[in-house]
């Protein structure tokens, strides 16, 4: 049995129970900053084309992060579908919206990925998804359902820090379908891949090291063996 000496018997008695907190908050980077470039742009158009891109995330921008515009009644938020171009001058893709579009609007694509409603529509009598993907066999064969767990935070004052990362609850929602592949990825908020290791970036269960304190995107893609597949971050 460990026995207290004089000091710690008086720390003991003369110092309360103690917690220290930390808090941990996002601040999604803005990837690109840019204008309308649409003379006769409508409402609720879904292709936006810009120029007077500033920033340094072009690379880093993908399906479902944060298009924030602001316009002459306020800000409004539209998610994004897809992109081309460049930093400077390109096209984008994003969802069904009622956004009062207008010629040199500024804009900014934010590193951050909220959970959007995707309505169906049907035109001519075909059903589509996301406005302009026809179903086909999404019935039959629907996307698997990937589990990889919540947020993680740590603290990390110096050399590194390691997170388990555990995806192996996931499962395959069609009839006779199994996962069949998994593929973790991590980047820094705003983009960039140093400091970060994955051990087996393909297994279901592996470890990620990271080196450089950061806000940090947490990735996986789980693919059934129909060739459905289902990311999250």
């Amino acid at each position: 049995m460990t026995v207290l000496n004089a000091t710690q018997l008086t720390n003991l008695r003369t110092r309360q129970h103690a917690t220290a907190p930390y808090l941990s908050i996002l601040h999604p980077v803005a990837l690109l900053t840019a204008t309308v470039n649409n003379g006769s742009i409508a409402a609720g158009a879904r292709t936006i084309a810009y120029d007077g891109g500033s920033g340094s995330g072009f690379a880093t921008i993908a399906a479902g992060m944060t298009l924030i515009v602001t316009t002459s009644v306020g800000q409004f938020k539209a998610r994004i579908k897809s992109i081309s171009g460049s930093q400077s001058t390109g096209s984008i893709s994003i969802g069904e919206n009622a956004i009062p579009w207008g010629d040199n609007q500024v804009f900014s694509i934010y590193h951050y990925r909220e959970i959007w409603v995707i309505p169906p529509t049907i035109r001519g009598g075909i059903q589509y998804k996301d406005f302009d993907i026809p179903y086909s066999d999404q019935g039959l064969k629907p996307t698997p359902i990937l589990i990889m767990g919540g947020h993680r935070a740590g603290r990390l004052a110096a050399g590194t820090i390691t997170f388990d990362l555990d995806a192996s609850a996931s499962y395959a929602m069609a009839q006779g379908a199994s996962v069949a592949s998994y593929i973790w990825s991590c980047v820094h908020n705003g983009g960039g891949t140093s400091g970060i290791t994955i051990a087996a970036s393909t297994s279901a269960t592996t470890t990620l090291t990271i080196t450089d304190a950061d806000e940090y995107w947490l990735s996986c893609l789980i693919t059934d063996t129909n060739g459905k597949g289902q990311q999250g971050w």
